[in-house]
């Protein structure tokens, strides 16, 4: 910046003021340059930096069931992505509550992430009080839907839903499902389903999906909705049959298996896999997730391995993800009160 000539025959007092005047506006450009430098410093180095340590993948439920086995083949391969460590950490309990709160409750870096499922959305409206508020976390990508299935022990007298829904139908005290809690994703399932075809049937809850898994088997309850991935074992010994899925297309695991629409039953639906992270994270660090996450999917043996699971995979970044969650909000929270589902 070039400086005026002071003219000639001002007074000493005159001449020392506009010198100081001018020296301020010098001091003022060169901070403004430096702020906008550091600026610009400081979002590459997000980019750049991060991530510097081990990343933790909170999973909601206990270690060996569907959420944490995905999460484990996710982590591995957004391990590689990244390169650098995706520790998978179970802390279950409280209906995917305990957790949620945990993660909730951890610094904006972008190193402690959660696998979310239908419980996200589904238990703002279930539990008058949570001991988090939904918005403190944001969601980051949709990795894979898994859809219902509506399995049976194999010798029951149920060879399609239609006579199911015709038994419930005459006999309403008669059918009965199970599930793994009040506003697990089986019983929000099975309670859809009843609420679409207009089926009387009693839920009998149990503290796991082991033990309603083993009730159908023991004949102590007729059918559960669950994801493939619990059942599949006993489909393939013969021990269970399936007489439908709730998707829009039929299973390449279960080709056999006819979907509810096939079946003149509009009913889609399932839990979904996604990650969240703590809300305020750095743009360029849910960026750089963000393409950790896509690129870990389109590994073709992450892709095989979570088909084997039963489930399907497809990502969706945090824009239409936000609102996918928002949807199943809303979807959930008309079907819990319909029915005045409250957890025991």
């Amino acid at each position: 910046m070039q400086c005026k000539p002071i003219r000639t025959g001002a007074s000493p007092v005159r001449v020392f003021a506009v010198r100081a005047v001018r020296a301020r506006r010098h001091r003022l450009v060169r901070s403004i340059l430096w702020l906008i430098l550091l600026a610009g410093y400081a979002g590459s180095s997000w980019a750049v930096d991060y991530p510097l340590r081990p990343i933790r993948l909170v999973v909601p439920f206990p270690p060996g069931g569907g959420t944490d086995m995905l999460s484990r083949t996710l982590g591995n391969a957004l391990s590689q992505a990244l390169r650098t460590p995706v520790v998978v950490e179970s802390r279950p309990g409280a209906a995917t509550n305990i957790a949620t709160a945990y993660v909730a409750g951890q610094p904006a870096d972008g190193y402690t992430l959660l696998t979310g499922t239908v419980s996200f959305a589904a238990n703002s409206s279930l539990y008058k009080s949570l001991p988090y508020r939904p918005e403190q976390l944001q969601p980051l990508a949709l990795l894979a839907n898994s859809p219902s299935i509506l399995a049976l022990r194999a010798d029951s007298k149920f060879r399609n839903v239609r006579q199911l829904v015709a038994e419930g139908r005459a006999k309403p005290d008669e059918l009965n499902y199970a599930s793994w809690g009040v506003g697990s994703s089986a019983h929000l399932a099975a309670e859809l389903f009843r609420q679409t075809t207009a089926t009387p049937m009693t839920h009998i809850p149990y503290p796991g999906g082991g033990p309603a898994i083993t009730s159908v088997l023991a004949g102590q309850t007729q059918f559960v909705f669950s994801s493939l991935l619990p059942v599949q074992g006993f489909l393939k010994a013969g021990k269970m049959r399936a007489l439908g899925i709730a998707a829009e297309s039929r299973s390449t695991v279960l080709p056999e298996v006819p979907t509810f629409v096939e079946q003149d039953i509009a009913l889609t639906t399932g839990t979904w896999f996604g990650v969240f992270i703590v809300a305020g994270t750095p743009p360029a660090v849910v960026a750089t997730l963000e393409g950790g996450l896509k690129q870990a999917l389109g590994a073709a043996q992450v892709r095989e391995s979570i088909e084997r699971d039963g489930a399907v995979p497809g990502y969706v970044d945090h824009v239409k993800f936000a609102a996918f969650v928002e949807q199943e909000r809303r979807r959930w929270a008309a079907v819990i009160k319909a029915a005045n589902i409250a957890p025991e």
